[in-house]
């Protein structure tokens, strides 16, 4: 993961590709499985759609209070907890639906944006976090993967809409969990600003 090895730009395409994915993985089948919830499918899209990209800026802006130093253990982090939270979300979504099912309607509503609040924050951490690395790492590639995670995105949510319709919406959650390790994995090879340290002394 050298500056300017073809590990190094692979690394950080793949890695920006894998949140363009994974985004839309989460959000396509997050909307199908609240439609159930909140009884009507314009309730779900319209709480889905507001306040994932609400919270996924609330995340955003909270990254930007990240030290420098610490952005890439941040990174690590924060991609790793929300892998564990999207596997909580598989196998415990239900529950949580069963238990609300027979309430008001406001009450469901209010349980969706809360459920919501916690993907939304880890979500919107990784994008931001991974640019702060590559202004310091390689600020020309910036316009790269702005425009891979882009494009990404709107590939992302064809994909979602097959793997949920073939799969199921759990299975599509489960892909989303593998590309989102996927980019956690990726990090994982870079090292931290002590070990860059080290490495820079060594040499």
């Amino acid at each position: 993961f050298q500056k300017d090895s073809i590990c190094f730009r692979g690394g950080y395409i793949i890695y920006f590709i894998c949140l363009g994915l994974g985004f839309m993985l989460v959000e396509i089948p997050l909307i199908q499985k609240f439609i159930l919830f909140l009884g009507q499918p314009l309730y779900a899209i319209a709480i889905i759609l507001s306040s994932l990209p609400i919270f996924s800026g609330i995340g955003s802006l909270l990254s930007g209070k990240f030290p420098q130093q610490s952005v890439i253990s941040r990174l690590k982090t924060s991609i790793f907890a929300l892998c564990i939270l999207l596997l909580v979300y598989v196998y415990g979504l239900s529950s949580v639906f069963d238990l609300f099912l027979g309430a008001s309607a406001l009450i469901r509503f209010i349980i969706a944006v809360l459920l919501i609040i916690p993907l939304g924050l880890l979500m919107g951490m990784a994008l931001p976090l991974g640019i702060r690395l590559l202004e310091h790492d390689g600020p020309s590639m910036i316009p790269w993967v702005w425009g891979v995670n882009g494009a990404c995105s709107v590939m992302g949510s064809i994909i979602a809409w097959g793997l949920s319709l073939n799969f199921g919406y759990n299975f599509t959650l489960c892909i989303a969990i593998a590309v989102y390790g996927g980019a956690c994995c990726i990090m994982l090879l870079k090292p931290s600003r002590a070990e860059q340290k080290v490495l820079l002394h060594n040499t």
